[in-house]
């Protein structure tokens, strides 16, 4: 059944707005009840501007990190999506460059994300599809709060509504200073329980690198890397065998990081996993109760469950069940145009769900599953997943390729394999997932905390 609104002139002519989603009945009825919460506009305690217009000037190292819009998720930043840009471009721009306690939100794409800029991710800039909300000394407002207001449905209806544009949506600078927010007594709390989300969020952020660095040190990571030539030769026959021509395949540092695991103790992902499938794409049930693990959950070091969108019932699980996500499984992002081409996590969850195509499922009785999730995740396992990927955009992984990837099996000096200290990397990566799924459940309380007060204060 269709929503209709109907819109006297005289709001249509001071909006300057004439597409009628602008109007569409669930905006109307949020921007009431937000009226009744007496919000202020951010440009009333706050400079906003954008990132850098020119051109990024890439450098591999001594850069400074350079934060796009990929970056920026829900009260939460994703460093592996940043790139590095050059000392003189950084200080060419130092009005671009991120501020302690800046709140940065997306402008492009999926408009409306904000995060808070803390001191671990500086020195930084930005490119100009991430607004920047600067908080005015003077202002008692706390980017926290902010930030976790914008990303409730209160900040999202409004960012939503004034995006413009009809293949991709922009959020204009003018638009955010425009920004409704409202003030009470229920702020510091909700400022209080972000920063403990945030707190958890970077403890997770330290767990994990500290067991990938322990896996590359002893495989030796850091002499196998260094500078190759820019043109390397291949026989025909090699090509032929393979069947393969593209060059990334043949790179020198995949062939000797292959080398080096199989001198060092390594087998292929077809040794160590029995079970190796792309997930079988389930139909989507509007009031299905089992979750469809999809790309959307796919996170740096951990799996999302608290962003699952898509659902199926019993009636799939119940034909399929050897596709049945179990706790422990490794699932590893198979389609990709970008950087997430190989990105594996373990699912630690005790309720069932199942995995969309392009989603491959492992599952492994010789090692322990988030050890090898942690290989799979390193660079030791993407540089694999790369080598391996097929098609131009995007690429796809394979699990006949994935099958080919070769996994580091650890020894003692008894010669078996070494358990415990695979367990020790493992509790770090679980532990790290934990703290994630910790730092979601206490962002969602704060959001809940803002909307149901401009909810009470509207009756």
């Amino acid at each position: 059944m269709a929503d209709i609104s109907v819109v006297p002139l005289d709001e249509i002519s001071g909006s300057a707005r004439w597409d009628a989603e602008y109007f569409q009945p669930g905006y109307k009825a949020l921007s009431a009840k937000l009226a009744a919460a007496n919000p202020i506009p951010i440009g009333e305690f706050a400079f906003v501007t954008d990132g850098i217009h020119g051109s990024p000037e890439w450098v591999e190292e001594k850069g400074f990190t350079y934060l796009s819009a990929k970056c920026v998720k829900n009260n939460v930043f994703d460093l592996k999506s940043a790139g590095r840009i050059s000392q003189a471009q950084h200080a060419a721009n130092p009005r671009t460059q991120a501020r302690l306690n800046d709140v940065l939100i997306t402008t492009v794409g999926t408009v409306g994300n904000t995060a808070v800029v803390y001191a671990d991710i500086l020195p930084a800039n930005m490119d100009r599809h991430l607004g920047i909300i600067r908080i005015s000394q003077e202002a008692n407002v706390d980017p926290y709060y902010l930030s976790t207001f914008l990303n409730s449905k209160y900040g999202r209806f409004q960012t939503a509504r004034e995006s413009t544009g009809n293949v991709q949506a922009n959020l204009f600078i003018d638009k955010i200073r425009s920004l409704l927010v409202p003030f009470g007594n229920y702020t510091n709390n909700v400022a209080k329980l972000t920063r403990e989300a945030y707190e958890k969020y970077n403890q997770a952020d330290s767990l994990y690198p500290e067991a990938e660095k322990e896996l590359l040190e002893r495989i030796g990571w850091c002499k196998l890397m260094k500078p190759t030539k820019n043109y390397y030769v291949e026989e025909f026959s090699e090509l032929e065998e393979r069947e393969r021509i593209d060059a990334e395949h043949f790179h020198p540092d995949y062939k000797r990081l292959c080398k080096h695991l199989s001198s060092i103790g390594a087998d292929a992902i077809e040794t160590v996993c029995p079970f190796n499938k792309h997930g079988i794409q389930p139909p989507y049930v509007e009031d299905g109760k089992v979750p469809i693990v999809t790309q959307r959950q796919f996170r740096p070091t951990t799996l999302d469950m608290s962003a699952v969108e898509l659902f199926t019932d019993s009636s799939f699980t119940n034909e399929n069940p050897e596709f049945v996500l179990r706790k422990w499984d490794v699932l590893t992002y198979c389609v990709s145009a970008g950087v997430y081409l190989g990105q594996t996590n373990i699912y630690l969850e005790d309720t069932p769900a199942v995995a969309a195509s392009f989603v491959t499922i492992l599952r492994t009785a010789i090692l322990n599953p988030a050890y090898l999730a942690l290989f799979l995740n390193s660079s030791a396992g993407t540089l694999q997943s790369n080598a391996l990927k097929r098609g131009t955009s995007p690429f796809y992984l394979y699990p006949r390729d994935l099958a080919k990837v070769l996994v580091f099996i650890p020894k003692n000096r008894n010669g078996q394999i070494d358990t415990e200290w695979q367990k020790k990397l493992a509790d770090n990566v679980i532990r790290a997932s934990k703290a994630k799924a910790e730092a979601q459940a206490i962002m969602e309380r704060a959001k809940k905390a803002v909307e149901d007060s401009i909810d009470s204060s509207a009756h």
